[in-house]
This record gives structure tokens, sequence and C-alpha cells, in this order.
């Protein structure tokens, strides 16, 4: 009797000590589960919160990037306002320099007149129908008033191109009125200091420094390589 209450006790014993071992154990298990549970909701939150900040910046950049095109549309326009008057400003130049070249060449330069002093028949009648040439276009131009048009599409332009850099001053380089205002000053009426030639070279010289600055100033303003 004593043996088999022996045997009882023994493995009444061995089933708590087994029990233990097993809630133990399984006490670990669920800490386990929480923390893993726990970890996993603030895993969760950061990967929101990162998620929404992700966002931010991009709508963000997406909103700079929308702004910053606007700008550069804006840049386009002027610029290409800018040349399109400048091209009316280089017509009236051309239009008085090639006048006065042609007058110079005919009176000074032509082979006729360089060889004067010698008879040269073909020369002479070259000469009469260049001059003939010359006159007729001379009449041309002064009976549909070429001239005055031309000036007074240079001088509207010019003013048209200040208007332009006033009201679009925000997206424009300020070294673009700088350009304008010596264009200007260098295009109006001749110094007294300058005979004919001097002034024909100067304003031609002046015409396209001005708008080889300005394109090289839209080419950096656009970002624009060629």
């Amino acid at each position: 009797m004593e043996q088999i209450l022996s045997i009882i006790s023994y493995v009444g014993v061995a089933l708590v000590s087994g029990l233990l071992v097993w809630l133990n154990s399984y006490s670990k298990e669920k800490g386990k589960s929480y923390a893993n549970k726990e970890d996993f909701v603030e895993l969760k939150e950061q990967l929101s919160q990162t998620t929404e900040l992700v966002e931010s910046v991009k709508s963000s950049l997406s909103e700079k990037s929308w702004i910053n095109q606007q700008v550069w549309l804006k840049k386009q326009e002027a610029y290409e306002e800018i040349s399109l008057h400048l091209s009316h400003v280089k017509k009236f130049v051309n239009h008085q320099i090639s006048e006065y070249e042609s007058y110079e060449y005919l009176n000074h330069y032509h082979p006729y007149v360089q060889m004067s002093s010698t008879t040269n028949e073909s020369l002479q009648n070259q000469w009469d129908r260049d001059v003939e040439e010359y006159e007729r276009r001379k009449k041309y131009n002064e009976e549909n008033k070429v001239y005055e048009k031309l000036e007074k599409h240079s001088n509207d332009a010019l003013s048209q191109v200040f208007d332009l850099i006033t009201v679009k001053s925000i997206y424009l380089d300020p070294r673009v009125g700088e350009v304008i205002n010596k264009l200007k000053y260098s295009v109006g009426e001749p110094h007294e200091y300058e005979d004919e030639n001097d002034y024909y070279n100067r304003i031609d010289k002046a015409m396209e420094l001005a708008m080889d600055e300005i394109f090289k100033i839209s080419k950096e303003e656009l970002s624009i390589k060629i």
C-alpha cells in the first residue's frame, strides 16, 4: 500500500511539475506574442507617418515643379516678344546702313569712280545702270515712306520692350533692361563728334551686341543648351 501511495505521489509531483513548466512556457510565448503585437502596432503607426510625410513631400515638389514650369513659360513668352520687337529695330538700322552704303559705293568706291581718270565705257555704263537703280529704289522708298514707317516701327518696338520689361520684371533678368537702355541710346541721333561712317558703324555694332546679349541671357534664363 505504501508503495502504491509512493507511486501516486511521484506521478502527482511529475504532473504538477509538468504543468508548471507548460504554464511557464505558455506565459513566455504569450508575452512574446503580446510584445510582437505591440511592435507591429508601433511599426504600423511609424509607416503611416512616413507615408504621410512622403506624400506631403511629393505634393510639395509637384507644386513647386508646376510653379517653376509656369515661370519658365512666362520667361519664354517674354523673351520671344523682346526678340520680335528687336527685329523691328534691326530692320530700321539695317535700312539706314544699306542706304548709306549704297550711296558711298556709288560715289566713292564704284570701279568707275575709282578709275575716273581713265576712259572706260563699260564701267561708265555699269555705273549709269547702278545709279539709275539706286535712284529708282530711293524714289520708291520716298514715295512709300519706307524710312518713316521703319522708324516708327522701331520706336514703337523699343517702347513696347520697355513696357514689357516693366510689366514682367518679376520674370526677367535685370540685365535685359540695361541692354535695352544702351541700345536705345546707341540707335538715336548721331553724336556731335561723329561723321556718318562712324555713326552707322556704331549703330550696326550696337544692334548686333544687344541682340547677342539678349540671346545669351535668354538661353541662361531658360536653361537652354545649344
